[in-house]
């Protein structure tokens, strides 16, 4: 079982869209702001000039290709869309956008473009694996700011379509090597098919506290009471976290579930 560092971190693929392979853009041109937002950031010197896709009235669209997809019990595809742009007024600094993949609405609110640095923010959205196929896909961005106090001009530099490390069932997604005596900590694990029957066993400095599911598979987060049983069962797919207390000091503890 790798380590959840080892699975958060390792990319498979990533393919690289430059704002030239959109189509319906308003313009194509350069462009830079003329300062930071926060004064501090001015040792990075001027935000940079880069090639941009500009993006008001209508939505821009381009097409990516898939070459694998997994959705078993056994294995789940992990893709998420990186996009790198800025507002042409940035002080703005918020539009409200929406994202649709094959003509299916994955976001629709407001993005936070924070100018500094190089001046190009990068926001990351997770792709549905329902909403993917397998060989040629089309995605689609609008921006929703036409009429409103934000009002604005969305400019895109780059697109990335990342795939990551497939969920696999029964896997560690993130732990902690190191906690506080006294403090709670969590363990998720990632879970793709039914468990009728979980069994949690700690060293008797570490008490287990519950588990829960937090969310399903590439889907936003819903916390719920945990429960509290060293026997349980996991009904349905998605993230589980399970909470402990760490009693005493000491090195090395085991947990085994």
């Amino acid at each position: 079982m790798k380590s959840a560092e080892r699975f958060e971190e390792n990319i498979v693929e990533r393919l690289i869209i430059k704002a030239e392979a959109f189509f319906q853009a308003e313009k194509c041109d350069e462009f830079s702001a003329d300062s930071h937002f926060h004064s501090y950031t001015q040792k990075f010197g001027l935000p940079e000039k880069r090639y941009g896709a500009f993006c008001f009235e209508k939505p821009i669209k381009t097409e990516f290709y898939i070459k694998r997809l997994f959705d078993s019990s056994k294995k789940r595809s992990r893709f998420l869309l990186k996009i790198v742009s800025m507002l042409k007024d940035w002080k703005k600094y918020t539009c409200p956008i929406e994202i649709k993949l094959n003509n299916k609405t994955i976001f629709k609110d407001f993005v936070f473009f924070e100018n500094v640095c190089k001046g190009w923010p990068a926001n990351y959205f997770r792709l549905p694996i329902e909403t993917l196929k397998k060989g040629k896909n089309t995605l689609q961005i609008s921006n929703l700011s036409k009429g409103t106090v934000k009002e604005n001009f969305l400019i895109i530099s780059s697109i990335e379509i990342i795939e990551k490390e497939p969920y696999k069932d029964f896997e560690i997604i993130s732990c902690p090597e190191i906690v506080e005596k006294g403090s709670l900590f969590e363990i998720t694990l990632s879970v793709l098919e039914k468990h009728s029957r979980i069994e949690v066993k700690c060293d008797k400095e570490i008490d287990f506290k519950g588990v829960y599911c937090v969310s399903a598979h590439d889907q936003g987060w819903h916390d719920k009471r945990p429960t509290a049983s060293s026997v349980t069962k996991l009904e349905n797919p998605g993230k589980y976290k399970f909470l402990f207390l760490a009693k005493e000091e000491g090195i090395n503890k085991k947990i085994s579930i």
